[in-house]
C-alpha cells in the first residue's frame, strides 16, 4: 500500500516525492519506508496501537547506515548509534535511552574512531563531569554539569552538589549558651534572622 501523507508520522519532517512511502503489513505491525527531504531512506514498523515499536533504522543516500533507534510503544528504549557516511561507516556518536530519556555517558567519535567527547546524562539532562579529548586520547577540556545546565568549574559543581548548611535548633543553641564560659560575651540569637548576634 503506498503511504499518501507528505510528513513522517514520527518527526514531522516532510519527505520529497523522490521514493514515496510505503508500508508492508502483517497481522500486528507495519513495516514503513520513505524518503525525507534529506534525502535519508526510514525505515521503521509501527504496531496496531499506531506506535512506534520495534527498530528504526536511517540510511544515507549512499546506502550505508547513518542511525539506528529501538522503541518500545512509542519511547526509545535501548542504545541509539549515529554512524559516518565513509567507507568503515564508522560510529559517530552512541547513548542510552531509558523509556524515552537519555540516560548514562553520551559518546561522541572521530571519523577514525578515536573518543572525541563524553558527556554524562542522567534521567534526560546532563549531569555530572564530562570530557573532551584530542585524536591521541588526551584530555582537552573538563565539563560539569547539574540538572542540565553546565557550571564553571569542579568547586561549582561541588558546592551546587553540597547540601545546604543546617539552621541551629532553638535546644541546641540553648545548650551552646548554657556551656559557654561566664567571661564569653554571651550571643544573642535573632529568630527572624536566623543567625546569631554577639555584642
Amino acid at each position: 500500500m503506498r503511504k499518501t501523507s507528505a510528513t513522517c508520522g514520527i518527526c514531522k519532517t516532510t519527505f520529497t516525492n523522490v521514493s514515496p512511502g510505503y508500508i508492508r503489513n502483517d497481522r500486528e505491525n507495519s513495516v514503513i519506508e520513505y524518503i525525507n527531504v534529506e534525502h535519508l531512506r526510514h525505515v521503521y514498523t509501527i504496531n496496531n496501537e499506531n506506535l512506534l515499536h520495534g527498530p528504526l533504522r536511517v540510511y544515507y543516500p549512499s546506502g550505508r547506515l547513518h542511525s539506528t533507534v529501538d522503541y518500545i510503544y512509542g519511547e526509545i528504549n535501548g542504545i541509539v548509534q549515529n554512524y559516518y557516511d565513509n567507507n568503515t561507516n564508522s560510529l559517530q556518536q552512541t547513548v542510552r535511552y531509558i523509556a524515552g530519556q537519555r540516560t548514562g555517558d553520551a559518546l561522541l567519535y572521530y571519523e577514525n574512531g578515536a573518543l572525541y567527547k563524553k558527556l554524562p546524562f542522567r534521567d534526560g539532562q546532563l549531569d555530572g563531569e564530562g570530557f573532551a579529548y584530542d585524536l591521541k586520547g588526551r584530555i582537552t577540556a573538563q565539563y560539569y554539569f547539574k540538572d542540565g545546565v553546565e557550571l564553571p568549574s569542579a568547586p561549582a559543581a561541588a558546592a551546587a552538589a553540597a547540601p545546604a548548611p543546617a539552621t541551629p535548633t532553638k535546644s541546641q543553641l540553648k545548650s551552646a549558651l548554657a556551656s559557654a564560659p561566664a567571661s564569653a560575651t554571651v550571643p544573642e540569637y535573632d529568630p527572624l534572622a536566623g543567625i546569631l548576634i554577639t555584642n
